[in-house]
């Protein structure tokens, strides 16, 4: 199913945006599929489906029902911590947390929901997937000009995920 990107999700590919052309290894295939909202599984090319912000029926999609392997979840709100919309038991990564499996790293950047330090919204977990030499992030609702630290800690951006 592919949906038309609407005005408040954007899908950059910024392929070698700062590094030059991308690793020869890159030439495996990462499956990236929009859900609506801010709901993405990416899927590596050992097969480790992972299911980013899964969103409450309350959001207006239709809920995906997917097998994943881990769920991300940028923050608690209803749309984007709807875990249960992964089939399977994946492992579910909220905040600070890291996952390593068949050549898969996910690791986050703390970040917040608003540009008051999070006194309004709350915090938010930006997401870095590396795979076969592609680094894709997943934003989440961060609300707030990144700090050069953040920056650094996201390292080369070769897929942007931003709602």
């Amino acid at each position: 199913m592919s949906r038309r990107v609407h005005a408040g999700v954007l899908l950059l590919v910024a392929v070698a945006a700062v590094g030059g052309p991308l690793p020869a290894a890159a030439h495996r295939e990462i499956s990236v599929k929009w859900f609506g909202h801010s709901c993405f599984l990416i899927s590596s090319p050992t097969g480790v489906r992972i299911l980013a912000d899964p969103f409450a029926a309350s959001v207006g999609y239709p809920v995906p029902s997917v097998a994943a392997d881990v769920v991300t979840i940028s923050h608690k709100h209803a749309d984007h911590n709807n875990v249960s919309a992964a089939q399977g038991s994946p492992v579910a990564l909220r905040g600070k947390g890291e996952y390593h499996r068949d050549g898969v790293r996910i690791y986050s950047v703390a970040s917040f929901h608003d540009a008051e330090g999070g006194a309004k919204r709350g915090t938010n977990s930006i997401f870095v997937m590396e795979m076969d030499s592609i680094r894709l992030v997943h934003m989440g609702d961060i609300g707030h000009d990144m700090s050069q630290e953040q920056l650094n800690a996201l390292g080369r951006v070769d897929v942007l995920l931003v709602r």
